[in-house]
C-alpha cells in the first residue's frame, strides 16, 4: 500500500491508494499516524504539508519510503510566487487536485483553518492568491482578541443577529460568504471562462450558500497529492 498525507493545522488527512487508484480517505488525529501507517502497511509516502518536524522523524523511524512535497518537487503546475519557500504546498496540491475537475482558468479555493484562494491559468501556472481567516478563526479572534466576546460555534444565521452570539455568527458566516463572493467575481472580471473549485473543511457550506456556479471537491488536496505521487512515478 501507498499512502499520500496532508498535514493541517487540526487534523491529518491519509489517502491510501494501491496499483494507482485511490482507495480511502481517512481524517485522524496526529497522534494516531504511526499506528495508522503500520495498520495499513503503508510502504511509499508522500507528505504534503509538514507542520511538524517531529512527525518526519516518526515516518522514517518506521522504516518507510519517505518524499517530502517541495515546491521543487516535479508536478503538472509550475508557480510564479514571489516567495515559494513561503509557499504552503498543499496550496500547490489542491491545485494539480482541481484540475482534474476543470479545464481553463481555474479558481481554486480551501476553506479551512484559513481560506485560500489560488488561481491556476489555462497554461498550468499558479500565480498566486489570498489568505483569509477561516469561519472558525475569526470567532476565535472575537473571543481572544476582546474582553466580553464569547467563544461561539459557526453556524448560519440570518444577516441581523438579535443575540451577541448570533450576531458573531452572523460576522463570521455572512462576512465569509460576502467576501468570498466578492473576491469570486473579481477574478471572473480579471479571467474569462473561470472555474471555480471548493475544497477543505468547510467546502460544503460554502457550496451551498454562495448561491455561485461553484464545484465542492471535499479531498482536493489529497487528490492533488495522489496525481502528483502518480506524476513522479
Amino acid at each position: 500500500m501507498n499512502a499520500v498525507i496532508d498535514i493541517g493545522n487540526t487534523n491529518v488527512k491519509i489517502g491510501v491508494f494501491s496499483k494507482g487508484s485511490l482507495l480511502k480517505v481517512s481524517i485522524i488525529e496526529v497522534n494516531e499516524l504511526v499506528f495508522f501507517l503500520q495498520e495499513h502497511n503503508i510502504k511509499n509516502i508522500l507528505v504534503g504539508n509538514v507542520t511538524d518536524e517531529s512527525i518526519i522523524k516518526k515516518i522514517k523511524d518506521l522504516k518507510i519510503d519517505l518524499k517530502v512535497l517541495t515546491v521543487k518537487t516535479p508536478m503538472p503546475v509550475s508557480t510564479t510566487y514571489a516567495t515559494p519557500e513561503l509557499l504552503g504546498t498543499d496550496r500547490l496540491a489542491s491545485c494539480v487536485g482541481a484540475r482534474k475537475y476543470a479545464k481553463g482558468n481555474l479558481l481554486v479555493i480551501d476553506a479551512g483553518t484559513c481560506i485560500t484562494y489560488d488561481m491556476l491559468t489555462a497554461k498550468n501556472v499558479h500565480v498566486g492568491g489570498i489568505i483569509s481567516p477561516g469561519l472558525n478563526m475569526r470567532l476565535e479572534a472575537m473571543h481572544t482578541l476582546t474582553a466580553h466576546l464569547p467563544l461561539v460555534s459557526s453556524k448560519k444565521v440570518s444577516v441581523i443577529g438579535n443575540s451577541t452570539e448570533k450576531c458573531m455568527q452572523s460576522g463570521a458566516s455572512n462576512g465569509s460568504l460576502a467576501e468570498m463572493k466578492g473576491l469570486i467575481l473579481s477574478f471572473q472580471k480579471k479571467y474569462q471562462d473561470l472555474s471555480i473549485i471548493i475544497g477543505g473543511g468547510d467546502a460544503v457550506f460554502f457550496g451551498n450558500n454562495l448561491e455561485l456556479n461553484t464545484f465542492v471537491v471535499s479531498n482536493l488536496a489529497v487528490e492533488g497529492l495522489h496525481a502528483i505521487f502518480k506524476y513522479n512515478e
